[in-house]
């Protein structure tokens, strides 16, 4: 589409001027960053992979000791959150009476990623896990000690921030779960008052369970799941543990299971990975409002077609994304500007000014980049910005979108287009093309022309949610969100594709190709529009020449030291000048 639009213009520049083409640079610069992802560009850069991946690992890990073992053994998670540095799976079995009677952890790795080295040893080894497990009983005594003292707080667990958990299960199937700020020694309870003798006793219970299993009063079994997924497939080896040394292990593989990522099983990884998405940017991010996280995280996932690239993907800085894809971008608005141009120039004039086209090319290749590139850097400000949260609702959805990333991306298409045409039209000036006022016009078309397409382009997608009828034959105007803007495309490229139209495609194409065509049309109008006020300014100001010929006495000197006198003959010049006009308006 957009190369289609910029061959018209380019073709059309070339006989009524560089102000059309000027605004074929901003239309397609705006278009490209309309069609990028500067939200998903965003989170790329400061997602970190192996804490994604160690979440879905530990994901399969819970689900399978949930099916398999629980039934068998009795086992039941224990969720322990205390910072990173933790064990990831904690499991155990309760008696009749409810009361902690045996246990198990485990570690979760995911692909080629090993069991660490650390200062207590090697991960899942006899010292390293015997500590964890004797902070875990502190924290455990710590609360029962409140609780005694009458010093808990009821509270419910706040949303959208980082806390240290605690939960156990009641003897009557109940979880009792306490949390608290990571800077802070006290711990809440997010339960109801009746709950808390109850509680005291079970967290004591639990206590003396991971004391007596960190000082190796009782035994207890050591897992490691190696998780991997490859073509679909999930699989994961599970070992049991035994120490060799503070640095070895041996590993005994007892089981292995494997799964493909279909149905309920890639819902289950999918919705995995939204939350571990949503953490991490959450950390890294924390000025961005949590409901726009949760979009952010839901729409990143939702635009990877493979969830394997996903897990696997590393991280990339914004700038080299944006100087990446923003060079890219410059090099077409280049190659096609000199190619199309060139090629027309030599069939009209059957030569080339190898000269101009380069350094035409060199402007072009800069206005696109830096169109491009500050369109990208607008738009994440945007999407960064507390002041936007305050004018735009939180967690708002609009076409399939949030409302904040669409506004940012609709800021950013029309500074970065603007700034395009900027470049484009000062830089010909610079370069001795045009003058200084037919550049302050093609800016002025220009800009103006982005204005108009943008403003084209929604009431074409409003029109169509207005008063377009579903693929199943629902008014889309009683749809929302993605489901509305889906049928909004799919109704404009003629129908869904079952039902033999374009779908979304075809109609993303009609909604960018209507955007773009109505901008130049707006460029071609206003380009006309300034040609014919240039008409009537030159007319006027021949009309106001020859008014001071005809009203004007001439006086001549033979040489400038001669005082200047009337001559006579000045009657024969006014003769002369009578002729010329009566010619002229005949």
């Amino acid at each position: 589409m957009i190369c289609t639009v910029s061959s018209f213009v380019i073709l059309f520049s070339l006989f009524q001027g560089s102000s059309v083409e000027t605004t074929a640079i901003g239309v397609s610069t705006s278009a490209a960053i309309s069609l990028s992802n500067p939200d998903l560009v965003l989170i790329r850069s400061v997602l970190y992979s192996p804490h994604i991946k160690g979440n879905v690992g530990e994901s399969h890990m819970h689900t399978y000791i949930a099916r398999e073992m629980k039934e068998a053994t009795g086992l039941r998670h224990v969720p322990v959150a205390l910072g990173r540095q933790g064990i990831d799976g904690i499991y155990v079995k309760y008696g009749v009476d409810g009361t902690p009677n045996s246990l198990v952890v485990s570690e979760a790795k995911f692909g080629n990623s090993q069991l660490g080295i650390t200062r207590d040893g090697i991960q899942l080894g006899r010292v390293w896990t015997s500590r964890r497990l004797g902070n875990i009983a502190r924290n455990y005594e710590l609360i029962a000690s409140q609780i005694s003292r009458g010093d808990i707080q009821i509270s419910k667990i706040p949303q959208g921030i980082q806390v240290h958990r605690l939960q156990i299960q009641m003897p009557d199937g109940k979880a009792a779960v306490f949390w608290k700020h990571p800077s802070d020694n006290k711990w809440k309870f997010a339960g109801s008052p009746g709950m808390l003798e109850g509680a005291k006793t079970q967290y004591q219970k639990m206590a003396s369970l991971f004391s007596k299993a960190s000082v190796g009063d009782i035994d207890y079994q050591r897992l490691l799941f190696k998780n991997s997924l490859k073509g679909g497939l999930f699989t994961a080896l599970i070992y049991e543990v035994s120490d060799l040394d503070l640095y070895s292990l041996k590993l005994t593989k007892i089981n292995s299971i494997s799964r493909q990522l279909v149905g309920s099983n890639f819902i289950k990884v999918r919705s995995v990975l939204e939350s571990s998405i949503a953490d991490e940017l959450a950390k890294k991010l924390p000025q961005i409002s949590q409901s726009e996280i949760r979009l952010l995280a839901s729409d990143y996932v939702r635009h990877q077609e493979n969830i394997e690239e996903l897990i696997n993907a590393k991280r990339q800085s914004f700038a080299f994304s944006t100087i990446q894809d923003g060079i890219r971008f410059g090099i077409y608005q280049a190659l096609f500007d000199v190619a199309l141009g060139g090629g027309i120039e030599y069939f009209i004039t059957s030569k080339v000014d190898i000269e101009r086209l380069a350094y035409r090319g060199v402007l072009a290749f800069s206005a696109g980049f830096g169109g491009y590139s500050a369109g990208q850097y607008v738009a994440k400000s945007i999407i960064q910005s507390r002041v936007a949260d305050r004018i735009l609702p939180n967690g708002a959805v609009v076409f399939g979108t949030s409302a904040k990333t669409l506004a940012a991306k609709t800021a950013a298409s029309a500074l970065g287009g603007g700034l395009a045409v900027a470049v484009y039209s000062y830089g010909n000036f610079l370069l001795g093309y045009s003058s200084i006022g037919e550049a302050h016009r093609s800016a002025l078309i220009g800009v103006s022309s982005l204005g108009l397409g943008a403003a084209g382009g929604a009431g074409i997608m409003g029109a169509a949610m207005a008063f377009g009828t579903a693929g199943s034959g629902a008014a889309i105007s009683s749809l929302s969100g993605a489901a509305a803007t889906n049928a909004a495309l799919a109704y404009l490229g003629g129908g869904t594709i079952a039902a033999g139209g374009g779908g979304m495609a075809a109609g993303l194409m009609v909604v960018s190709g209507g955007t773009a065509i109505i901008a130049i049309a707006g460029g071609v109008a206003a380009h006309y529009t300034f040609s014919y006020f240039d008409e009537l300014n030159e007319l006027e100001k021949t009309s106001r020449t020859v008014d001071f010929i005809r009203n004007t006495n001439f006086y001549f000197s033979r040489n400038s030291v001669e005082e200047h006198s009337a001559i006579p003959s000045i009657g024969y010049w006014k003769q002369v000048f009578k002729h010329v006009l009566e010619k002229a308006n005949e």
